[in-house]
């Protein structure tokens, strides 16, 4: 299964019948793929993890970006810890499926799953000003897959200009660090 998150199929369906998207195309000529009906509140955590439990969020446990902490009482991302259903990899792992789980929203810490699982806070890392740019803790399992994950992150300021803007019309004019307007050379 895979999901795209706010993926609108009036801009991606003539990127595909141009041939820009050949995978895509492969994907939904060999697969399923169609519009989904959503469920209010459209917030993605909610969404998400509907979708991966089958069920609403006063079941599965899921009700925003974040919540508050029983024990600290202070405001925390939701997490996989959050969810109180089984999601769908969950099951068929039971099942003795091998399944592998990327970047689903409150995936964080990474579960031990009959294959593999890489968070939501993947991308993330720790905010310690290191120009390792680590891993956030419990991010990736198994544990193995740690280092040559980390070694294909990407940082935002080594992304070209000339390619963030062919993804972000207008990312040429955002400095990512400062929130200016900057000049990005296409060389």
């Amino acid at each position: 299964m895979l999901g795209l998150d706010s993926l609108d199929w009036q801009i991606v369906d003539p990127l595909i019948e141009n041939g820009e998207l050949p995978n895509l195309a492969r994907l939904r000529k060999e697969g399923a793929s169609g519009d989904l009906a959503t469920l209010n509140p459209t917030i993605s955590p909610i969404l998400w993890n509907s979708i991966a439990t089958g069920k609403r969020a006063g079941k599965h446990g899921i009700h925003g970006f974040t919540e508050v902490d029983p024990v600290s009482e202070r405001v925390r991302p939701v997490s996989s810890l959050s969810r109180s259903s089984k999601a769908i990899w969950n099951i068929l792992m039971q099942e003795g499926f091998v399944c592998h789980v990327l970047n689903w929203f409150a995936s964080h810490p990474a579960e031990p799953l009959n294959g593999s699982c890489v968070s939501d806070l993947f991308t993330e890392g720790v905010a310690d000003n290191s120009p390792d740019w680590p891993l956030s803790p419990d991010s990736v399992y198994p544990q193995k897959l740690e280092a040559p994950l980390a070694d294909l992150r990407i940082n935002l300021d080594e992304i070209p200009g000339d390619l963030l803007e062919v993804l972000v019309p207008d990312a040429a004019k955002v400095d990512q660090k400062k929130g200016q307007t900057a000049s990005y050379s296409r060389d």
